[in-house]
């Protein structure tokens, strides 16, 4: 062979080693690990890692954080009812003379100025008094404007045996039904709702509903009475617990009526509650003199204020705090 041919088969074996080491090269980059591949897939771990994180722990985390954002707001909203009611008793006035318990002691449900109702040897709550006197009570305490009964006649029903000349010159008593239900919550509670009948104090004068007004007129009628039952009471003191969401008004209370005759005169029973169930002291003799009544030789006013001294019951007034932030009467019980 020729020293070219020699030369030739040099340059390609060194141009055939050159490019398996360039092929050997480049396969080996190849398989070299890409550092964007290795970061991709540290993130898809992180993310799976994550998520069965979440799946196993997730409700548990959120239950925990409701539970502390509820029990943050309970506690916000109890500090600021606190406040409110720390609030409200610095301001009560407890005095007994004061406006605040002569608006409350306003809110005792009396059938008429004859007859109290609340004044019972057992408890008195709302439900213990009929929906007639709870209603009547309240009529009788509402805001009304006088208008004629010739012009509402025609609607009215009950008792209504005026002659055409006296409805003429009679008058009736309009009671809207908001001002009525506004006074209905202010005495029994804001959960109150007003009854939509009408009220007769058995005594010549009932309040009718119209449904056609959506209203109250109170009118005379025909008949009715009067008692003699008369009372005395005395506010001894005045409370409120710590809270200030309830009001305690302390009251003596002695009663008596007229309830037989003798040759001698008139005789009286003397009670120390409203249902005239419990005698303080029976026949009390009535007698005159220059024309005055005297029992035991007493005026009915000394009479009384003499046994309510010493034979008097002390009554507690229960008045609770509604949502409203008003004072409703809740009971009246003989204060044990």
């Amino acid at each position: 062979m020729k020293n070219n041919d020699l030369e030739k088969v040099d340059n390609k074996k060194e141009k055939i080693d050159v490019n398996k080491n360039i092929e050997t090269k480049v396969v080996l980059e190849r398989r070299k690990p890409s550092v964007f591949l290795s970061v991709i897939l540290i993130l898809i771990g992180a993310v799976l890692t994550a998520l069965m994180f979440l799946i196993f722990f997730g409700d548990r985390i959120v239950n925990e954080k409701n539970q502390e954002v509820q029990e943050e707001n309970l506690a916000n909203d109890e500090n600021t009812e606190v406040k409110e009611v720390v609030k409200e008793v610095r301001k009560l006035n407890l005095n007994v003379d004061g406006d605040f318990i002569t608006l409350l002691y306003g809110k005792l449900t009396t059938f008429n100025t004859f007859l109290p109702l609340v004044y019972n040897t057992d408890k008195t709550t709302f439900d213990s008094l009929s929906d007639n006197n709870k209603l009547l009570y309240t009529l009788n305490n509402s805001k009304r404007t006088k208008i004629n009964l010739s012009q509402i006649s025609s609607k009215l029903d009950n008792k209504m045996s005026y002659t055409e000349q006296e409805i003429a010159r009679y008058y009736a008593e309009k009671i809207e039904i908001k001002n009525a239900s506004k006074k209905y919550k202010s005495i029994y509670g804001e959960d109150k709702e007003i009854p939509l009948i009408d009220a007769d104090n058995g005594m010549g004068y009932v309040y009718e509903y119209v449904p056609e007004d959506n209203c109250f007129y109170g009118h005379s009628y025909m008949g009715g009475g009067g008692s003699s039952f008369t009372y005395k009471t005395n506010i001894t003191k005045c409370e409120s617990n710590e809270e200030g969401t309830e009001v305690y008004i302390y009251e003596d209370f002695i009663a008596m009526n007229q309830t037989k005759t003798s040759s001698e005169g008139n005789l009286w029973t003397v009670y120390s509650d409203s249902s005239q169930s419990n005698i303080v002291k029976d026949d009390v003799l009535e007698t005159y003199s220059n024309g005055n009544s005297l029992l035991e030789n007493m005026s009915k006013d000394e009479f009384l204020n003499k046994y309510l001294e010493s034979d008097g019951v002390n009554y507690k007034h229960t008045f609770k705090l509604d949502d409203s932030g008003n004072y409703y009467w809740y009971s009246t019980e003989v204060n044990k």
